[in-house]
């Protein structure tokens, strides 16, 4: 939990070796580009909103090992904020369950 945060920044997260799953909480206002690039250990990741600002859509770019994504919203937000492409814009081609949590 990262109190007073609002910002998660370009790379932020990339290449960390151990964080195996993120929360991204509705006080959040903007995703940097590569936020999570090459987070190899990362398996789950939690929207509980989209920002506005979501800086490229390659936040999640060659996170090889994610399972999960889920978003507390409706789908159309989902593909509304981020595309329909957004697994392929971000190079994951592994089997991937996204689930709308609303």
């Amino acid at each position: 939990n990262l109190l007073g945060i609002n910002k998660l920044g370009n790379e932020a997260f990339s290449g960390c070796m151990n964080l195996k799953e993120a929360y991204i909480g509705l006080g959040i206002t903007s995703i940097g580009t590569n936020c999570f690039y090459q987070n190899n250990a990362l398996e789950v990741i939690t929207f509980g909103s989209l920002p506005n600002d979501v800086c490229g859509k390659e936040i999640l770019y060659e996170c090889k090992n994610l399972k999960t994504i889920n978003y507390l919203g409706l789908k159309e937000s989902w593909d509304y904020r981020l595309g329909t492409n957004f697994l392929n814009d971000n190079k994951l081609t592994q089997h991937i369950d996204i689930n709308f949590i609303y």
